[in-house]
């Protein structure tokens, strides 16, 4: 069974897209080589989206207002 703590690239990588467009940080997250990542948007200007409750550490949940990530989380 994987670690449920993040690594360090996905806590990198889930700071560095909050300001990116969204398809700017969705490329970002996919393009990790290092390992496979996943996003995941939950959330877009005043739209929430149903999630599923899981936790993946290797997850990057987006939000997102006026085209712009502002926020991102890991889970």
């Amino acid at each position: 069974m994987g670690s449920l703590e993040p690594s360090e690239t996905v806590v990198s990588v889930s700071k560095a897209v909050i300001g990116m467009t969204e398809a700017e940080a969705v490329q970002t997250i996919e393009s990790v080589s290092s390992e496979k990542l996943s996003v995941r948007i939950a959330r877009r200007d005043s739209e929430n989206y149903v999630l599923t409750m899981d936790y993946s550490p290797s997850r990057i949940n987006l939000e997102i207002d006026h085209n712009l990530v502002s926020k991102a989380t890991i889970g």
